[in-house]
């Protein structure tokens, strides 16, 4: 929360009486979903879950949605969908086959904290995800990168920096 608030506008609160929250649970993986549904929205984080996670799934918190995802994605990557493991395919869906619409801004942004790993969910040790070449990658977890804050500020442009 505090690289959220170092990096925008946005104040977080500890919950009195308000209607809709985020609830941080120690739960199983990092996980939360998409947007505000409204009461109290679980934040799973596992002890193997770094500040980084954390950071990525306050992001979905806010409407951000997995760079991976975007509806141009197939001019930077490819998603190897025979690898991926049974009950996780939703999380390589496109923003289109969700049907979410705008939100997406700029460049695809490989070092988006919102970026899936080239091993992201792998069913078989092969990659779910790699470059066009067929080149891997890692995922960066330490902060929010300009594309991010260019997500963010598309959202919400009174709360950007």
């Amino acid at each position: 929360m505090a690289h959220w608030e170092a990096k925008t506008k946005l104040t977080f609160t500890v919950r009195t009486n308000q209607a809709n929250y985020i609830r941080f649970v120690v739960g199983f993986g990092c996980s939360l979903s998409l947007g505000m549904i409204g009461g109290a929205q679980k934040l799973n984080l596992s002890s193997s879950c770094s500040a980084g996670n954390a950071i990525h799934e306050i992001g979905h918190a806010l409407r951000l949605i997995h760079e991976q995802s975007r509806t141009d994605r197939d001019d930077y990557v490819i998603i190897n969908k025979d690898n991926i493991e049974a009950g996780y395919e939703h999380n390589f869906d496109t923003w289109a086959d969700r049907g979410y619409t705008g939100g997406q801004t700029g460049a695809f942004d490989f070092g988006s904290i919102m970026m899936y790993p080239s091993s992201a969910f792998s069913s078989n040790g092969e990659p779910t995800i790699t470059e066009l070449d067929g080149a891997t990658f890692g995922s960066q977890r330490t902060a929010l990168s300009a594309g991010d804050l260019a997500g963010f500020k598309y959202l919400y442009p009174g709360y950007a920096l």
